[in-house]
Order: structure tokens, then sequence, then C-alpha cells
């Protein structure tokens, strides 16, 4: 999302504060969240999980290191956002609540099924998945793949089986989130700029965040960079999140029909079937014309979009 939830985190460890945020498990396969302690243990945050994570003990520990006076950064899906705050029933001054633009979060089973298949089609191990990999550039997110043969494989997200199947089987909940829009609970939202235009001034080809500012928190919170760490520019909500649907809105009935037939076949015959069963035009675009084209492709697509 344009760096900066890393950024953001950083400057808090900086300033000897906690940051609770989400990493995967060492198979790839769960995600979990973690009270990080170190820059390098924040580092391990990045990337995006679209799957549920584990909460484990973090409310306690956050609660337990506010009453001791520590500063503590959250970072989860608004969901989440609104469950810590809940539990620990009080303001902090020291708690800062940063919720990303979620689509949703599916399920452990196609992260499961997803890793067998390639590890059979690719005959070897699987040892390390980023879901937002900028190997090929920002603006089409990749899924990229290592293997234990020293094999790396980088193919747009949206066009693998791992990316479709996450994309389409959400829990039923994700599809009537009520933490849509302005509906959200933390003190920053973040997500990506989707809507931005290499003509744009802040074009910047490693990514672009869009912040959204709630609170007094939330703005003392991006108060603490100078101009030299962070480029900021202000524009409107609509611009903001004119190419960000989960910004603003649920996914439609149409996907609510794919998500049932989906999960028919995906408990009958697994995940490349249930993919295969119920592509879309758009999957099956990204799944089989070559990468190379695929920004393009979305450059024309977001040019007549946008004007609508």
């Amino acid at each position: 999302m344009g760096g900066v939830i890393t950024a953001l985190s950083l400057k808090v460890i900086e300033q000897g504060g906690l940051v609770a945020g989400v990493r995967y498990s060492t198979d790839y396969v769960k995600a979990e969240y973690y009270l990080a302690k170190t820059q390098e243990e924040v580092l391990t945050f990045a990337s995006s999980k679209y799957v549920q994570s584990e909460k484990k003990n973090i409310y306690t520990e956050i609660k337990y290191e506010l009453e001791q006076g520590k500063k503590v950064l959250f970072i989860g899906c608004p969901c989440d956002v609104y469950a810590v705050q809940r539990y620990l029933g009080k303001k902090y001054d020291a708690f800062l609540s940063c919720e990303l633009v979620c689509m949703g979060v599916s399920s452990y089973k196609v992260a499961s099924e997803y890793k067998t298949y390639a590890e059979k089609k690719n005959g070897s191990q699987l040892i390390r998945i980023n879901a937002r990999s900028k190997r090929k550039g920002w603006f089409v997110p990749h899924l990229e793949e290592e293997y234990k043969d020293g094999t790396i494989k980088c193919n747009t997200l949206f066009g693998t089986f791992l990316g479709y199947g996450m994309q389409v089987y959400n829990r039923p909940s994700c599809f009537e989130c009520k933490f849509r829009g302005a509906q959200g609970v933390g003190d920053i939202r973040v997500g990506d700029f989707w809507g931005i235009k290499k003509t744009d001034a802040y074009w910047n080809s490693a990514g672009v965040s869009c912040i959204f500012v709630r609170t007094e928190l939330g703005e003392n919170a991006m108060n603490m960079f100078n101009e030299s760490e962070l480029f900021l520019y202000k524009t409107d909500y609509k611009t903001a999140t004119l190419s960000n649907m989960s910004s603003y809105s649920n996914k439609s009935d149409k996907y609510v029909r794919l998500r049932k037939k989906f999960a028919e076949v995906f408990k009958k015959r697994g995940l490349v079937a249930a993919c295969i069963a119920t592509g879309t035009a758009s999957f099956w675009a990204k799944h089989i014309v070559p990468d190379q084209f695929h920004v393009a492709i979305k450059r024309v697509y977001h040019f007549f979009k946008d004007k609508r």
C-alpha cells in the first residue's frame, strides 16, 4: 500500500512503542497477530494476507502494554480494530489504530489447497509467498512464489487460482461488512490509491497509499513525519476511492451467487475445479493473457471506468 504502514510502524518502534500486526505462519497458509518490539519484527508484517487472522493473545498483550504506559499501534481489518477497541473498553491516548481497506478474508483451506497444487505442479516445496510483490511493479498486484529448489515465480495475483479463490470465497459476513466507506472505526484508514494516473504529481511506480485521517490521534501520527520522510498530498474522497471499490462498497449480489457456486464445487472437487467452474472473464483474461500486457490492460480499463 505504498509503504505508509511500514513507515508508520517503524516510526512508532523508533519512539519506543510497540506494533500489533499480522504475519504469515511459517507454512504460509495461516496468518496470525503478533506484537512487534523491533524494526526487524515489524518488517514481517509486510504484504497482504487474504485469510482470516488468528488473534491468539494479542488483545490481552496490548492491554497489558498500555497499562504499563507503552504506546501501541494496532494494524488490522476494520472489524479487528472494532474488536480490540471493544475489548479495551476505554480510550487510551497511547493507543493508535490503523484499519486497512479490506476486500474480505478467505478460508485457510484455499491457501492450503493452493500450496499443495503449486508444489505438485512445480515439483518443489513452496517456502515463501508474497501476495503483493512489487517485482513487476505496483500497479497490478502480483503473487510471488519462492520454491526450495531456488525457483521464483511471479504472476498477476488475481489471475492465479490462489488470488481468484481468495477474492471469491470470502467469509459470508464480509459480503455484509458494516465498516465500508465512512463507517470505519480506526484513527487512520489506509488503502491503495488505485485511481492514480502517471500524470498525477504524486505518481510513484513503487506504490502510492491513500490515507484517511479520522481523529486527532490520527492527525498527530501523520505529523510525526517530516517532509523528507513522507510526501503527503491532499485530495478529495471521491478521487481517493474512485477505483478502489472495497473503500466504499460491499461486493454485489453477483459475487454472493458466485461464492455460492464456488463453495459447492470447492467442497466436492477442490480449489482448481472451483476456479475453473466459476472463473469470470476478468479472471480468465488475467490467467491466459501474458503477464506483460496486464498493466496496459488495467490502464485502458481505468481510462474508461473512471470517467463514468
